[in-house]
């Protein structure tokens, strides 16, 4: 590592502050947030109470922007009943699955406030600024130019290898083999892993090609919307993800089936296959040869080696998290399956969002985040709004939430779409009730 990654970790705090004096609110959250995604480095600082990372330390700047700035509040952000699952999953789970684990007062508040940063104060800020159809638009334009910010940069490692965050920081936040796919390379740019980057690159692109598809974008920065809907498009395909491709498919064949049924019905039937996916998952009632069975007949050995390893560590991870079922081990060192006869680890490592929290928390904190994630889109998709804006963001946070069930990489964009969601469906609801005179 070099002088740069202190640099950025730390002088994210100042610039933020600086953002937040310099533009709008939602102007300084976009830049702040998908900024530090897209370029702070992968490190982390051990702080006492929390874990300072990339996300934390987006986390911590967001919140001295909001306070120090003094544009914390919003007249259309009404706390209610529907923040009642964030309030579960940041403050209620881990406070008593810490204690209830016997690890003390300390840890339980350390837990608090770790996960109210990783987690929390997006949804907040997402609660707070993003509210209507001109903020989902700044949402969504923000999310295109983060799109075609990472273009030149994802090209750059598909050619000449991931190297960039060798170049500017002085290492390489993950493993060399797995960025090695089909003769080339998978880009990784600033992110922790080349499936995080092209989970982005296919979302960025549903975002163009709903907004273009649907003409209410033309141009971004005075650029014909064509070029970066191609470029996203090309970019999503060389990533050489599986989770890419299929992201990038649902946002096409979603998009023209909306476009010629005016129906919303596939994204409310994949919201729905979530939850009835970890439930069967958990239950066992849904064995692994059954889902490697069916997805070999779509993607290469490969693919479906790694997949197999992944539901392996799930069975296994799934089985320890069952001795522990409501509030979870607390902390990932108890929620390990051991071998009983070594006393080893039995596995090396688990990928799937949904049994980590499953593991440490529990059955309250995976129904609550999974709430917190799916809540807007279902509220979105069963509504009669039509924009165009929630739609297409209900859809890349289903994409989040698809992921989770496999890969456990964390983009604050999307929890901070999610809060922003919520309050739009929100105030749809309380508009229509003032219209109807109630």
């Amino acid at each position: 590592m070099n002088f740069l990654v202190p640099v950025m970790m730390w002088g994210w705090i100042p610039l933020t502050i600086f953002l937040f004096r310099r533009f709008t609110p939602q102007k300084a959250v976009l830049i702040s947030v998908i900024g530090g995604v897209l370029f702070l480095p992968v490190t982390s600082y051990d702080l006492p109470m929390i874990e300072y990372n990339k996300i934390t330390a987006i986390s911590i700047s967001l919140a001295c922007g909001m306070i120090f700035s003094r544009k914390i509040t919003e007249q259309t952000f009404r706390p209610s009943m529907i923040d009642m699952p964030i309030f579960i999953w940041c403050i209620i789970t881990p406070f008593i699955s810490i204690l209830a684990n016997g690890l003390g007062p300390y840890n339980a508040v350390a837990d608090v406030l770790q996960i109210s940063l990783m987690w929390g104060v997006f949804y907040m800020a997402g609660r707070v600024y993003f509210y209507d159809k001109d903020t989902l638009r700044l949402l969504c334009k923000g999310i295109i130019i983060g799109g075609i910010i990472y273009i030149p940069l994802v090209f750059f490692e598909i050619r000449m290898s991931p190297q960039l965050s060798n170049i500017v920081y002085g290492f390489f936040p993950h493993s060399w083999f797995q960025h090695i796919r089909y003769g080339g390379y998978r880009p990784i740019v600033f992110m922790n892993h080349g499936l995080m980057v092209a989970m982005w690159m296919a979302s960025t692109y549903t975002v163009s090609l709903w907004l273009f598809g649907t003409r209410e974008i033309t141009k971004i920065k005075k650029i014909p919307m064509t070029l970066p809907v191609i470029l996203l498009l090309l970019s999503t395909i060389l990533c050489k993800s599986a989770n890419g491709w299929v992201y990038l498919s649902l946002g096409t064949v979603g998009y023209y089936f909306y476009i010629k049924r005016k129906s919303k019905i596939i994204f409310k039937l994949i919201i729905l296959a979530i939850p009835i996916y970890i439930i069967l998952r958990i239950t066992a009632i849904l064995p692994s040869e059954t889902i490697l069975y069916y997805l070999s007949t779509i993607f290469d050995a490969h693919r479906i080696e790694s997949l197999a390893v992944r539901l392996f560590q799930e069975e296994l991870f799934g089985r320890r998290a069952l001795e522990s079922p409501l509030w979870g081990w607390g902390w990932a060192n108890r929620a390990w399956p051991m071998d009983p006869f070594t006393g080893e680890p039995a596995v090396q490592m688990i990928d799937s969002l949904y049994l980590v929290v499953f593991s440490l928390k529990g059955y309250i904190g995976l129904v609550s985040i999974y709430t917190v994630l799916l809540l807007g889109p279902w509220k979105i998709m069963k509504s009669s709004i039509d924009s165009v804006d929630a739609i297409v963001l209900s859809i890349i946070v289903i994409f989040f939430a698809i992921d989770s069930l496999m890969n456990g990489m964390i983009n604050p964009v999307y929890f901070l779409t999610a809060g922003a969601l919520i309050t739009v469906s929100d105030n749809f609801k309380y508009d229509k009730l003032s219209n109807s005179g109630v």
